[in-house]
């Protein structure tokens, strides 16, 4: 959702072959071909006109477009009529794009928290001469961060 430009729109596969380094023997493809990803770089779906199943996904996994709406367009440009079983679907769909968003507020949120309490812990160590231990337990980080945020306290502290 929301990719780059030069990737928005875009369907790309990507699965295992099997390659000989050393010899010759073959492998049956069902032994090694178990496993295939399919990347959706999806974008705006205005730009996804000339590629419906692009624009079918966007519309579905859209965060920023209600569901009524959704259904509208799905009726409306897909020919697809909204029964009890398939607005039911749609709905689920629907929650997909917006579970998506919120996981990735969170993501940044915590990210943000955790480089937060670095910088503080980093400057406590600095300007009050406390070990990192001592600054966290003064912040009042919880124990499940420490270690990530001792990890980072570390780096940035190498990096100087």
């Amino acid at each position: 959702m929301n990719t780059d430009e030069d990737r928005a729109n875009t369907i790309t596969k990507y699965s295992i072959s099997e390659q000989n380094v050393i010899g010759t023997y073959k492998e049956k493809e069902s032994s090694y071909d178990l496993l295939t990803i399919i990347m959706l770089g999806l974008g705006n779906a205005k730009n996804a006109e000339d590629k419906p199943i692009l624009k079918l996904l966007d519309i579905l996994l859209s965060s920023d477009t209600k569901p009524n709406k959704k259904k509208e367009i799905l009726e409306r440009d897909f020919n697809i009529p909204m029964s009890a079983s398939i607005s039911e679907e749609a709905n689920i769909m629907c929650n997909l794009g917006e579970g998506i968003r919120e996981q990735a507020y969170e993501q940044a949120y915590e990210q943000a928290t955790k480089s937060t309490w670095v910088e503080a812990v980093l400057n406590m160590m600095k300007s009050l001469k406390l070990s990192a231990e001592e600054a966290m337990n003064a912040i009042g980080i919880p124990d499940k961060d420490r270690q990530p945020i001792l990890d980072m306290v570390s780096k940035k502290l190498a990096a100087k």
